[in-house]
């Protein structure tokens, strides 16, 4: 009996131990049955949006590639903010798309019965920052599926275009077997680099201030530990960028997350520190408030991508080399040359970053969300991963909600803010990881975009609480419109009842209009046996108070 190229496909899925995400269509359908008939798990989503986003949260939490199968044109397109915002955050995505049949690629597509559906699908994916593996042959189809695996495992989002006939055909041979790259070995900094820092640091009146700044490339163990003899060596404060958010949590020097999202406390230390030393940190204009909160102090930066370093900010010393390792190399230094000084940590300093973690956060005239998120932050269980999606409520979020560990936690703000992308993430995230609660936070706006995956949440009872902040209103665009001068009502929507929406396709809800409303919820929080959500009614307008700062910056 012969065997398809489709059913070769789903060998090579079975083969990587993957589930497959994505919406039926009839280019690649065989692909999806044939997976389901080897035991592939298979998610099917309502729009490809979802689909895609599911393969991204899969692959960002799991470590391992996301598969989402989609159709030719209209299935792939509808999918395409999702694998952008894959893309820009090199996550582990492969997306097979079906294709034209090979007689009507190129010159004759408009010849096909369904030309209709005909877009550039390589081309769109290349602008969009993925690679392009064409399976054009029955002879190169599995070790083309194989090499997307294998370029996804090594950090890359990647396209598999599959030409229809090719599918259909008769596999000329067994599928190859499938072998992962090996993981990128460490950048080893250079020991001399190292050494010119560990000299500045030595020079009092260079280094009285420190801030020791870790970013994502940076939130390993390792990395942690290293950098935390380093900071009690030289005196420095803590921080961290967004995508580092908690790692120095416990530290009675952790400052939070330096940037737009800093305290007043955090902000004042951070203008008059002398030096930064930055680890696996971009220094984009959000960290650094443009370069404002850096301004005065000289700036170390270590990065294993020379082209971040100096991409936003020039550095005085710049080593590359992995977060970890350099870090460790420069402990290492510092402890031959015994160096231990108090620097920026003499009590009054500690004793306000104490207060200011301790201080509640104000709450807006009205109520823009802060006390409920506090509660359900109490409410919540530890074990959990907290996605936000892109608007005005995501400083809020990031600031009330906590996580066990950096990678935990994760913004579509900082990738493509595509509102509502965020809702596939999350679902792949809990399917990445069942065993722990998934946080999204979204705004009405983006919920009422990926509304019917709410069902996809219910039938497959993903464990994830889908926290509605909900202003009747796109609240980052209301503002953006008052500090232009301009109406803001084409920014306002009559307010949806999304409790009663969730219920109808199967999710358990609660509509929360105060913080002391969380308490009627604390049985939905306690279940982990399928998906809840928790519609947050706020104040509009009162949401993002970084409003200002976003437009400053975007100028």
């Amino acid at each position: 009996m012969s065997t398809r190229v489709a059913e070769g496909i789903a060998d090579v899925l079975a083969a990587a131990g993957v589930p497959v995400f994505g919406v039926p269509a009839s280019e690649t359908m065989g692909v999806v049955v044939a997976a389901d008939r080897r035991g592939v798990p298979v998610y099917h989503a309502r729009h490809e949006q979802a689909a895609v986003g599911m393969a991204d949260g899969y692959g960002r939490f799991s470590g391992r590639p996301g598969v989402a199968v989609v159709g030719r044109g209209p299935g792939f397109t509808n999918g395409l903010n999702a694998l952008v915002t894959a893309a820009k955050a090199r996550s582990p995505v492969v997306v097979v798309t079906g294709e034209l049949p090979t007689p009507f690629r190129g010159g004759r597509a408009g010849a096909h019965v369904f030309a209709s559906k005909n877009v550039d699908q390589g081309r769109i994916a290349e602008l969009a920052g993925c690679a392009v593996v064409d399976l054009a042959t029955p002879d190169e189809a599995c070790a083309g599926l194989a090499r997307a695996l294998a370029l996804a495992a090594a950090g890359r989002s990647v396209v598999v275009l599959a030409p229809t006939d090719v599918l259909s055909a008769e596999l000329p041979g067994p599928p190859p077997d499938l072998e992962w790259p090996p993981a990128p070995a460490p950048v080893d900094p250079d020991r001399a680099a190292v050494a010119a820092v560990a000299d500045l640091l030595g020079e009092e009146w260079a280094c009285r201030r420190p801030l020791v700044l870790a970013g994502r490339g940076a939130t390993s163990p390792d990395a942690r530990a290293a950098l935390v003899e380093l900071g009690e060596r030289i005196g420095a404060v803590m921080v961290t960028t967004l995508c580092a958010k908690d790692l120095f949590a416990g530290d009675p020097a952790d400052g939070g997350v330096l940037g737009t999202l800093s305290g007043p406390a955090t902000s004042a230390l951070a203008v008059r520190s002398d030096l930064v030393l930055a680890f696996g940190a971009s220094l984009n204009p959000f960290t650094t408030y443009g370069g404002d909160l850096l301004g005065k102090a000289r700036l170390v930066h270590v990065d294993r991508d020379p082209a971040a370093l100096g991409r936003h900010v020039v550095p005085e010393l710049a080593v590359r080399g992995d977060a970890a390792a350099a870090a460790r190399l420069l402990v290492e230094e510092l402890r031959r040359r015994d160096h231990r000084v108090e620097g920026y940590r003499h009590p009054r300093v500690l004793g306000d970053l104490a207060a200011a973690r301790g201080a509640p956060l104000p709450a807006a005239a009205g109520g823009d969300g802060r006390g409920v998120l506090r509660a359900l932050d109490a409410a919540l269980p530890a074990d959990r991963a907290v996605v936000v999606d892109a608007g005005a409520h995501m400083p809020l979020a990031a600031s009330c909600l906590r996580v066990p560990h950096p990678r935990r936690f994760l913004t579509t703000a900082v990738d493509y803010t595509s509102v509502g992308s965020a809702f596939g993430i999350a679902a792949g995230a809990a399917v990445a990881d069942p065993g722990v609660t998934t946080v999204l936070v979204i705004g009405d706006g983006g919920l009422a975009m990926a509304l019917p995956d709410l069902q996809t949440l219910a039938r497959y009872r993903l464990p994830v609480v889908v926290v509605v902040l909900n202003d009747a209103a796109f609240g980052q665009e209301v503002q953006l419109l008052q500090l232009a001068g301009l109406p803001d009502d084409i920014a306002r929507y009559p307010s949806l009842a999304f409790a009663e929406l969730a219920r109808v396709l199967g999710v358990d809800a609660r509509t929360l209009r105060a913080p002391e409303d969380v308490g009627s919820a604390l049985d939905l929080l306690a279940r982990r046996d399928g998906p809840v959500l928790l519609d947050c009614k706020v104040t509009t307008g009162t949401l993002g108070e970084h409003s200002a700062l976003v437009s400053r910056l975007g100028r």
